[in-house]
């Protein structure tokens, strides 16, 4: 994920693949797969996991997890990684076992919309939970299918194995003294989460501010460290407008925040909004697009999102897919590798609800990977890539969707993988209202949790479903409850 709305940037030049190699690698035998291992036991891999135990397909299904519980990044750590300045490029070496998760973080989504749909949250919840709670819920749902994950083990190596008909993966546990293992495996899936590798861009004169007082919200635990000092934050997507929100109170008035949209969280009194960063000069000053300039800047925060990378995937197979960290390349609905029908990454889109569209896209891979669902050959997948990437706006945003791109995209798979055992997954109208008032129940419910409330309900926020007619109401802004 790539977050340069307040920043005017470059990226790495493209790794290429000979026409040679690329054709060697399409090689490989189509489904059916028999023998599976799933890298990753985050939400993405443990909706894959469980997917493909229901398609009674698969003689083994092997998951590989570097943590020592599933939850993926949403598994808490006061540890952070020492990002570069800058971080541009996707094949540098990063730690990946470290959240991006900080203290206070509390979901985006409401949790009716973000649940599995098969596993809701616990009653009682706040609408948007704490990521405590949001771990405990991965965790439950991790319960059935524990025995099939190999925690504490790190893959090391993902390759072909010499007659290129099977994936040699090499793995190696956390505790001491341990030595790598290889596995041999009909097909991969991918699911490494993508909030570990910090896009940092770099700007002209960078190098004269202090790197020590540079960092990217990956880092970002609590605003108690930036109390009363002069803050820049860069970019207000989801994470830059929350952070923003937690230090505006602490920091030296007024938090200053490069951004090209207001958010709709943001306190305007206590946020100087500004234009795209376009360089520093000197240990302070940060120059913006309009030419204005903001000087004795203390610390930035750089909320610019993160590089696509898949570090244990060797080449040129990596090559292939990583090519400058913008998205995945080469893959079919998002998912399904065109070169290669035996690599799938699943959780690659943003701006999306996570859970279900995990959930489908795992069912569309489960079903594909058994034979019961066909893919068209190399060359249409190609042309739907092609016409993918400019519908969406080019290579940087090919994975942004938002609302209502990815209700169209939850469908789009439940056509393609439905008939099997597992249940994809259409939202129905209130779901889709919901999803798409979210922002605007996002605000209420942080001006009401500022104001002491523990809003866990839509209707208290003012938001009434009619079911007879399955229509959306807004009291509130009819003139009723609290908000009028």
């Amino acid at each position: 994920m790539l977050g340069q709305d307040a920043v005017s940037t470059t990226i790495p030049a493209r790794i290429t693949t000979s026409s040679d190699e690329a054709k060697e690698l399409e090689k490989r035998p189509p489904p059916p797969y028999r023998r599976i291992a799933i890298v990753g036991a985050g939400a993405g891999g443990l909706v894959a996991t469980r997917a493909f135990l229901a398609e009674k397909k698969f003689d083994v299904i092997d998951v590989y997890e570097q943590r020592e519980r599933a939850g993926g990044t949403w598994n808490y750590t006061n540890e952070t990684i020492e990002c570069p300045v800058p971080s541009t490029d996707p094949r540098e070496d990063l730690r990946e076992d470290v959240s991006a998760v900080y203290q206070d973080l509390e979901t985006n989504i409401p949790h009716p919309l973000m649940q599995f749909p098969d596993h809701p949250f616990p009653s009682g919840l706040p609408l948007f939970p704490h990521h405590e709670s949001v771990l405990s819920y991965l965790l439950s749902y991790a319960s059935p299918i524990n025995h099939l994950i190999k925690y504490n083990t790190r893959v090391t190596k993902i390759s072909r194995s010499p007659d290129n008909s099977s994936w040699h993966l090499t793995s190696i546990s956390n505790a001491p003294n341990s030595t790598p293992t290889t596995n041999t495996y009909d097909a991969i899936l991918l699911a490494p989460g993508h909030y570990s590798h910090p896009f940092l861009p770099s700007l002209p004169g960078l190098s004269t501010f202090p790197a020590s007082k540079i960092s990217h919200s990956h880092s970002f635990r609590s605003p108690d460290q930036y109390r009363n000092k002069r803050v820049l934050v860069i970019g207000n997507s989801a994470s830059g407008y929350d952070i923003a929100l937690h230090l505006s109170p602490l920091v030296q008035p007024p938090l200053l925040q490069a951004i090209r949209t207001p958010s709709p969280i943001s306190a305007p009194n206590l946020i100087k909004p500004l234009p795209a960063l376009t360089g520093f000069r000197g240990p302070g000053t940060a120059i913006f697009a309009d030419g204005s300039e903001e000087h004795d800047i203390d610390h930035i925060i750089f909320c610019t999102g993160y590089l696509y990378t898949l570090p244990f995937l060797s080449p040129p197979d990596r090559d292939v897919l990583i090519t400058n960290g913008k998205r995945v390349a080469g893959l079919y609905h998002h998912v399904l590798t065109i070169h290669d029908p035996s690599i799938a990454v699943i959780g690659a889109p943003i701006k999306i609800v996570p859970f279900p569209l995990t959930h489908n896209q795992a069912g569309w891979v489960a079903g594909v990977w058994s034979g019961r669902v066909s893919v068209p050959g190399r060359e249409e997948m190609r042309r739907w890539e092609k016409e993918e990437v400019v519908r969406r706006g080019g290579e940087a945003r090919f994975e942004f969707f938002g609302f209502p791109h990815d209700a169209e995209y939850l469908d789009e798979l439940a056509e393609m993988g439905g008939g099997g055992e597992w249940r994809m997954k259409k939202w129905d109208k209130k779901e889709r209202w919901v999803r798409k008032l979210t922002p605007e129940i996002k605000r209420r419910f942080g001006v009401r949790k500022r104001e002491g409330v523990v809003v866990r309900g839509l209707e208290e926020l003012g938001f009434v479903w009619d079911e007879e007619n399955e229509v959306g109401r807004d009291l509130w802004e009819e003139g009723e409850g609290v908000g009028k």
